[in-house]
C-alpha cells in the first residue's frame, strides 16, 4: 500500500449500486450522502471506512442509538412489512390471510427470498451452470402444474420465455480471500485495508470483508489512498 490516504466524502451509507458495463464487468458505486463513488478505479488501492457514531433511520430519518433490519429505528422495525421475517423466510408471508401490515407493499416485493450462502460467495468464483439446461430440466419438473395453471387461467397466464440469449457479468475481484474475515464496522470503528475486490454487497479487503447493506444508515467518513 501506498499513498496518504485522503478524505473522499462523508454522510450516510447506503448499500451499493451496480450496472454492467459494456465488457460485461459489473461496476460498482457506493452512495454515501450527496456523493456517488466509483469503486471499480478503486482496485488495489487502501480504503479506510471511518464509522462517525451515528446512524439515521433509513424509513423516517431519526437518530437511533442501533440499527435493526439494516438501517431502521425500533419503530419502524416493528411496524413495517419491510422488517418482516418473510423478506428472507418466503415461506412465512401471510399475505394471504390478510395479516401484512403493508398490503400495498407486500404486492410489489412479496415473496422475495435471500438465502445467500455468503461465505461461499466470497471464497472463489462460482461453479459455471448450463442455465439453458436447467431452465428444460425447471420446465419439465413443473409442466404439469404450469399446464394446469394455463387450464384453469388461460394460456396467458403463464408463458414459456424462450427467446433471450445468455449474457456473462464478470465481477471486480483480482484476489479472493484465503480465509473469509468478516469486519464489523461499529465494533472497530474503523476498517481499512487494500481492495482486492467487489462482490454482491462486500468490500474485499486484504484485512478482511465487509457487507456494506448491513451497515445502511450508518454515517461514515471514506478515505482512500
Amino acid at each position: 500500500m501506498s499513498g496518504e490516504l485522503t478524505h473522499r466524502a462523508t454522510g450516510t451509507l447506503e448499500k451499493m449500486r451496480a450496472t454492467v458495463e459494456g465488457d460485461g464487468t459489473v461496476a460498482y458505486r457506493l452512495p454515501l450522502g450527496d456523493s456517488e463513488i466509483s469503486l471499480n478505479p478503486l482496485l488495489g488501492r487502501r480504503l479506510q471506512l471511518r464509522f462517525e457514531d451515528a446512524i439515521y433511520c433509513t424509513a423516517c430519518g431519526r437518530k437511533t442509538n442501533k440499527s435493526f433490519n439494516q438501517g431502521y429505528c425500533f419503530p419502524c422495525f416493528q411496524k413495517l412489512a419491510a422488517c418482516d421475517s418473510c423478506i428472507v423466510s418466503p415461506e412465512k408471508c401471510h399475505f394471504a390471510a390478510g395479516t401484512c401490515r403493508e398490503p400495498s407493499w407486500a404486492e410489489q416485493f412479496c415473496m422475495t427470498a435471500d438465502r445467500t450462502q455468503w461465505q461461499r460467495l466470497l471464497k472463489g468464483p462460482p461453479e459455471p451452470v448450463d442455465l439453458l439446461e436447467a431452465r428444460e430440466q425447471l420446465w419439465e419438473t413443473c409442466g404439469v402444474a404450469l399446464t394446469g395453471l394455463q387450464q384453469a387461467h388461460g394460456l396467458q397466464a403463464v408463458q414459456r420465455v424462450t427467446g433471450p440469449e445468455l449474457w456473462q457479468a464478470a465481477y471486480p475481484v483480482t484476489a479472493y480471500p484465503a480465509k473469509v474475515k468478516a469486519l464489523a464496522l461499529e465494533k472497530l470503528g474503523t476498517v481499512e485495508g487494500t481492495l482486492e475486490g467487489i462482490k454482491g454487497q462486500y468490500l474485499l479487503l486484504t484485512s478482511g470483508v465487509i457487507n456494506i447493506r448491513k451497515y445502511t444508515a450508518h454515517q461514515v467518513a471514506f478515505f482512500a489512498s
